[in-house]
């Protein structure tokens, strides 16, 4: 199993299953970037599928197809309440996930992708963007789950794990603290 770094968008990147760090609720609406190019592109069958698995609570994660995108898979892993907003956030004053919702998000999402027998899958930096998380504490955790993971899981389906980064500031980060971590993921 490897874990990539990867600059570019998310949806240029050709995998099984992408990550869409999600609402609690069942709705498309009023959530990341990332979710609303699901919703707009990923099409109604996406929109209906997700509202038919319910309201989840932080940290959990569900699968939808990916609908009109093309994607075997879309993950919903929650980190946020959309019922928490708080104008402050586009100031980022106000950090509107934690650091334990998103190590929640992390393992249930590989965990899911794992009993979906996914061979690849991609990740944003999800948190740092409406979460208002820092960048490097972001990445710190996301990297951390994802060598976690990849330690304790024998016998996965997962053959790629891609953390993708679309800024060159914010990539140049990441690489260091992927270096960091484990210079050999």
């Amino acid at each position: 199993m490897n874990v990539k770094i990867y600059k570019g968008d998310i949806f240029s990147l050709s995998c099984d299953a992408i990550v869409n760090p999600a609402n609690r609720q069942a709705s498309l609406w009023f959530a990341s970037h990332i979710n609303d190019i699901i919703r707009k592109r990923g099409g109604k069958k996406v929109i209906q599928e997700r509202k038919e698995k319910g309201d989840i609570k932080l940290g959990e994660a569900v699968s939808t197809s990916g609908g009109n995108l093309p994607f075997k898979y879309i993950i919903h892993s929650s980190i946020l309440d959309m019922y928490d907003f708080n104008p402050l956030f586009l100031l980022r004053i106000k950090q509107r996930t934690s650091d334990e919702v998103l190590k929640n998000a992390m393992v249930n999402s590989l965990e899911l992708a794992n009993r979906l027998d996914i061979q690849s899958i991609s990740y944003s930096l999800m948190g740092s963007g409406i979460g208002a998380m820092n960048v490097e504490k972001c990445a710190k955790i996301i990297l951390r789950e994802m060598k976690n993971f990849r330690d304790r899981t024998k016998n996965s389906t997962l053959e790629e794990i891609y953390l993708c980064v679309h800024k060159e500031k914010d990539y140049i980060k990441v690489k260091d603290i992927f270096l960091s971590i484990n210079g050999d993921l």
